[in-house]
C-alpha cells in the first residue's frame, strides 16, 4: 500500500498538549502508520478567523514543529478540515452564527452559495496550507444534509440540483488546492449520494471512502473507474459504544484492508472519532496503533494489542469489547448511541433509565460483573480503562 495513515480527532473536547502529538508521530512510526491527520473543524488557530480560536487550539507554530517530527519519523501530518458540513464549532461560536445555512439541530452548514461564505472557507484552507506542509490537504465534504435549505440555495437547487451546489462548491476550494501545488481530498459519502457531482470535481482529488459498518465492493472502483485515486476508510468503533467495539473494529478493518488491495486503493486511513463520554482517547489509543501494526505488517490482532496497551490491558480490552457487549443487549451494538448521548452528551440520566427499562432484557447480570470484575483485578491503578469498566459494572445493575 502506498497510504498507511490515522486521524485524530481534536475537534471535540480533545486539547492535547504540544509534547502528547510529537510523542504520537513516533508512536504511529512505531505502530506502521506513515500518515497522521488531524482532524480539526474549529480547534486550530486560523488567522482569519480569531473570534473562533478557544484556548487550548492547535496553533500554526506548533503544526509547523510538529511537521519536523514528522518528516523524521517518516510520518506526513495531514490537515482534514471542513468547510461546509460539520461547521458547528464555528457557527456556535460568538460571531459565526452569520455562516450557518439553516437553523436547523445536530450537524451545521455553511451556505455554499454566498460569495462571503465561500470566502470564508477559502481562507481556512489557506490558513491550513501555511501551517501544515504536506502534499494533501483535506477538505471535508461529508454529510452536508442541509444542501438546498436557505431560500437562496433552495432557489439554485432548482435549476442546478443539490449537486451542482455540492459541486461548484468544492470544485472551486479544490481548484484553489491544486494552484497552490497541493492535492485537495474529500470524504466519499456526498458524492455517493450525488455521483453526477463528480463531473465538477477536479481528477487530481483523492477520495476517502468511508465506510464504518462494513466495506462496499461497490464504491471505490466507482470512485476510479471516474479517475480518481481512493483511500479506504474504516474506522475504530468507540464513536457508538460504551468503549469501543473491538470484534466489530477487527472485523471492518481487516475487509477494508483486503478490499483496498482488491481495489487498487491508495491505502487505507484508520478514522477515530469522538473521544468523549465512556471512551478516553488513552484508552482507545492502544486499539488505533495495533491496528497500524495489523495494516502494514500483518500482526495478529491479539499480539498486536498486547503489544500497544500491555497484557492487562489486552484482557480488559477483551472483556469491555467483546465479552461484555456480547453478553447484554442494552451494552451491544447499537444500543450505546444512545447510553452516551443520554449521559455525555444531555445529562439527562432518567431518560436513560427509560432507554433501560425499553430494551427489557432478562439476562443475568452476575456474568456481566464477573466479567467487569475480573478485568479491573489485574489493571494499574490509573489505567484508562478503569473508568469504562466501572460504568459497565454499573450498568449491569440497570
Amino acid at each position: 500500500m502506498n497510504f498507511i495513515g490515522w486521524t485524530y480527532d481534536i475537534a471535540r473536547e480533545q486539547s492535547p498538549g504540544e509534547d502528547r502529538l510529537h510523542d504520537l508521530v513516533w508512536r504511529s512510526s512505531d505502530a506502521g502508520y506513515g500518515a497522521m491527520g488531524l482532524y480539526l473543524e474549529h480547534r486550530f488557530a486560523y488567522p482569519s478567523v480569531p473570534w473562533a480560536a478557544a484556548p487550548g487550539c492547535l496553533t500554526q507554530k506548533a503544526v509547523r514543529r510538529l511537521g519536523e517530527t514528522g518528516r523524521q519519523a517518516g510520518v506526513r501530518l495531514i490537515p482534514f478540515l471542513n468547510t461546509l458540513g460539520h461547521m458547528e464549532g464555528f457557527i456556535r461560536s460568538e460571531g459565526g452564527a452569520w455562516l450557518a445555512e439553516g437553523t436547523r439541530e445536530g450537524v451545521l452548514q455553511l451556505c455554499p452559495s454566498r460569495e462571503d461564505c465561500v470566502s470564508f472557507a477559502l481562507n481556512l484552507v489557506d490558513d491550513a496550507m501555511d501551517a501544515f506542509g504536506d502534499e494533501w490537504v483535506h477538505l471535508g465534504g461529508d454529510e452536508a444534509y442541509q444542501l438546498g435549505e436557505c431560500p437562496r440555495c433552495a432557489e439554485r437547487a432548482e435549476s442546478i440540483g443539490k449537486e451542482g451546489l455540492y459541486a461548484e462548491f468544492f470544485g472551486r476550494l479544490c481548484r484553489h488546492v491544486i494552484e497552490r501545488g497541493r492535492r485537495p481530498c474529500l470524504w466519499g459519502d456526498m458524492l455517493i449520494r450525488f455521483p453526477a457531482a463528480m463531473e465538477g470535481i477536479p481528477r487530481e482529488t483523492v477520495i476517502f471512502d468511508w465506510h464504518y459498518e462494513g466495506v462496499s465492493p461497490v464504491t471505490a472502483p466507482m470512485f476510479r473507474k471516474r479517475g480518481f485515486d481512493v483511500v479506504s476508510c474504516p474506522a475504530i468503533r468507540s464513536y457508538d459504544s460504551g468503549w469501543c467495539f473491538l470484534d466489530e473494529t477487527r472485523r471492518v478493518i481487516d475487509a477494508h484492508a483486503e478490499e483496498a488491495g482488491r481495489s487498487g486503493a491508495e491505502g487505507v486511513c484508520v478514522c477515530s472519532w469522538e473521544f468523549f463520554g465512556f471512551s478516553p482517547f488513552s484508552s482507545v489509543l492502544p486499539v488505533i496503533m495495533a491496528a497500524g501494526r495489523r495494516i502494514s505488517g500483518g500482526a495478529d490482532w491479539a499480539a498486536a494489542l498486547e503489544e500497544e496497551g500491555g497484557a492487562a490491558w489486552a484482557r480488559a480490552a477483551e472483556a469491555l469489547g467483546s465479552r461484555i457487549p456480547g453478553m447484554s443487549k442494552f451494552l451491544a451494538p447499537g444500543a450505546m448511541r444512545s447510553l452516551r448521548g443520554r449521559l455525555a452528551l444531555r445529562s439527562d440520566p432518567f431518560g436513560l433509565w427509560r432507554d433501560w427499562r425499553r430494551v427489557n432484557t432478562e439476562e443475568e447480570p452476575f456474568e456481566i460483573l464477573d466479567a467487569c470484575e475480573e478485568a479491573l483485578r489485574d489493571l494499574e491503578e490509573e489505567s484508562p480503562l478503569r473508568f469504562p469498566l466501572g460504568f459497565g459494572w454499573i450498568a449491569a445493575w440497570r
